[in-house]
């Protein structure tokens, strides 16, 4: 588990595996436990390569972001690391248009369905995965009231003085 500060920059992301220098990787990094959907946190295509610094191999679709969980229960942050496939044009590099597309998507909610990424991409071999665990410290914030809700401090004193007066 990490918390979200040890997170915050970018990672350096290697891939060992195989002897695939001829191929081209796409990174993703994704939040499934996010309370208003998936939440993508990072999505490198048309990594050429093996090795070190993968996403400087690569072309950025949407930038890294850090976890920054609400409080309470922790969340899984997921990396997956697909092999791009034959099945796009270009010989398994990502066409820009498909790039740009996706740009415009996540820069307007990066909340999107996991397979929604990955369909366009036309990403289905999976090479590597990693996932870690980040809560934010200290839990829940604020008190809760009758009925549930979390109190802000002038709700807390509104049902305080309700109470003096019964």
């Amino acid at each position: 588990a990490l918390l979200p500060v040890e997170a915050a920059d970018k990672p350096t992301v290697t891939y060992d595996g195989l002897e695939e220098e001829k191929n081209q990787f796409a990174l993703i990094m994704y939040d499934p436990d996010a309370p208003s959907g998936t939440h993508i946190h990072w999505v490198v295509v048309n990594i050429s390569g093996i090795g070190w610094n993968l996403d400087r191999r690569g072309t950025t679709v949407c930038d890294y972001k850090g976890p920054a969980p609400p409080p309470g229960k922790p969340h899984r942050y997921i990396f997956l690391l697909y092999k791009q496939t034959q099945q796009t044009e270009g010989g398994g590099e990502i066409p820009k248009y498909v790039i740009e597309s996706l740009k415009t998507k996540l820069n307007q909610s990066r909340i999107m369905n996991i397979d929604d990424l990955l369909s366009p991409l036309h990403l289905s071999d999976l090479a590597a995965s990693v996932r870690f665990m980040s809560q934010t410290k200290g839990g829940r914030k604020g008190k809760k009231g009758k009925r549930g809700r979390k109190m802000t401090k002038r709700r807390w004193r509104q049902s305080k003085r309700r109470t003096r007066t019964e």
